[in-house]
C-alpha cells in the first residue's frame, strides 16, 4: 500500500475550527511546496462524488494552470495533487443557500486564519476575486491574528475583464505569505494567460513538486468534520 503524508496533526487541529465543515485536502508533498489553493465555492454535479469533482471543469481547469499544460496526463495530475493543499473558503451550502454579504466574508477571513495558522502555506493562491475586494475585512483579521503586511494589496494588469490582486503578509515570527488572487476557473477560463500570471508572481511552481508521483485518491475537498 503507498504511503501518505500523516495529516492527523493538521486534522486533530483544524477539527477544533468551529466554522470549517469539511477538512482541507492536504496532499502527501505539501510541505515541499506550502502552496494552498483557496477556492471560493465549488461546482460540481455531485459533491459526494470524488471523482465527479476531481474531473469538474474547476479541477481540471486547476490542473491546466499549475502545470500549465492543455492536457496535463494522469501521472502528471497526481504529480500535482500530492504536492498541494485545497479548501474552499465558502462553504459549498453557504453559496447555495444565501446571499453573500460582508458579513459572510469577515466570517470566512476569521476561519482562513485559522486554517492558516495550522498549514503555514508560503502561497495561498485564490480562485476567485470577491474575497481580496473585501480588503478591509482582510485588514481586521489580520491583524486579529497578529500578522502584518509585508506588502500592500496591488492591482495587476488585467486579465480578460478580470483584474487580478496580490497582497504579501507575515505571521509573528516573520514567515511570509503571498496571497494571489486570480479569476475563478469553473468557466470560460484562459488558463494559459493565468497560468502565466501565477508563475510570474510565485515563481516556476513546478520546479517546488517533489520527485514522487505516488499519490492515494481520497475524497478531498468533503473530508467533513466528524
Amino acid at each position: 500500500m503507498e504511503k501518505r503524508l500523516d495529516t492527523s496533526f493538521y486534522d486533530e487541529n483544524l477539527k477544533n475550527i468551529h466554522a470549517l465543515k469539511c477538512l482541507p485536502w492536504i496532499g502527501k508533498n505539501y510541505q515541499n511546496t506550502q502552496l494552498l489553493i483557496v477556492s471560493e465555492d465549488v461546482i460540481t454535479d455531485d459533491t459526494e462524488n470524488e471523482q465527479s469533482a476531481r474531473d469538474s471543469v474547476l479541477f481540471k481547469n486547476i490542473e491546466q494552470v499549475l502545470l500549465l499544460e492543455e492536457n496535463p496526463t494522469e501521472e502528471q495530475r497526481k504529480f500535482l495533487w500530492s504536492a498541494i493543499a485545497f479548501y474552499n473558503f465558502i462553504p459549498y451550502r453557504t453559496l447555495k443557500n444565501k446571499q453573500l454579504n460582508n458579513k459572510n466574508f469577515k466570517k470566512r477571513w476569521k476561519t482562513f486564519f485559522e486554517v492558516v495558522n495550522i498549514l503555514k502555506p508560503k502561497y495561498c493562491l485564490f480562485y476567485g476575486i470577491r474575497a481580496g475586494d473585501c480588503y478591509e475585512i482582510f485588514q481586521h483579521c489580520l491583524e486579529e491574528n497578529n500578522y502584518s503586511i509585508m506588502e500592500e494589496m496591488k492591482k495587476l494588469d488585467e486579465i480578460g475583464n478580470m483584474q487580478p490582486k496580490f497582497i504579501s503578509m507575515k505571521d509573528k515570527n516573520k514567515n511570509g505569505c503571498n496571497l494571489l488572487f486570480i479569476e475563478h476557473p469553473s468557466k470560460f477560463f484562459h488558463w494559459e494567460n493565468w497560468g502565466e500570471l501565477i508563475k510570474k508572481q510565485f515563481g516556476d511552481v513546478k520546479r517546488e513538486f517533489p520527485p514522487s508521483l505516488l499519490f492515494v485518491r481520497q475524497r478531498f475537498f468533503i473530508r467533513y468534520v466528524s
